[in-house]
């Protein structure tokens, strides 16, 4: 199974601790430095980032269902999504949900949804050639005006501007 993890605010997927391992251990023999002290020191410090990863990702089940929300939320990220019906679909109460979510990630899952729609939204403006409304309905807005005030209330700008300015 994949793991999420929090890293500087992203939620970020690594891949389940054996093939993990075998990636990491890939890796570690791209960097072959002339001095052995400093390959001994890599390794042990490779090792050591392992191991926390691998705690953090421990079966808890609180933290796999705050795992299962991120990728029920990367998964339907182009519908409208609330903390009332994530909340809805895992059959918990929202506050239940959004206190464990903040826990967990330091993040609120409200900002969490919004930031990813953001992204989203972002990425497919200076990445693809796409109607600004087609992008909109891409991150769950059916409606151009809806998703144009989301957006500026965001970043300040216009996804129109925003396309123009980094492309």
């Amino acid at each position: 199974l994949d793991k999420h993890y929090d890293l500087y605010g992203r939620v970020i997927r690594i891949p389940s601790r054996s093939s993990y391992m075998e990636t990491l251990f890939n890796n570690l023999s791209l960097f072959n430095p002339k001095d052995k002290a400093k390959g001994y020191l890599l390794e042990a410090s490779l090792m050591l980032l392992l191991e926390v990863l691998s705690d953090a990702g421990s079966n808890e089940p609180e933290r796999m269902q705050m795992n299962g929300i991120v990728s029920y939320i990367n998964d339907h990220i182009s519908y409208p999504l609330t903390v009332e019906d994530i909340a809805k679909h895992f059959h918990y109460s929202s506050d239940y949900i959004a206190k464990k979510f903040r826990e967990q990630y330091g993040i609120t899952l409200k900002r969490y949804i919004t930031d990813k729609k953001l992204s989203v939204a972002k990425r497919l403006l200076t990445t693809s050639d796409m109607p600004i409304q087609q992008v909109g309905q891409a991150v769950g807005f059916s409606e151009l005006d809806l998703f144009e005030k989301f957006f500026r209330y965001h970043t300040k700008t216009t996804p129109k501007r925003y396309r123009s300015l980094y492309l």
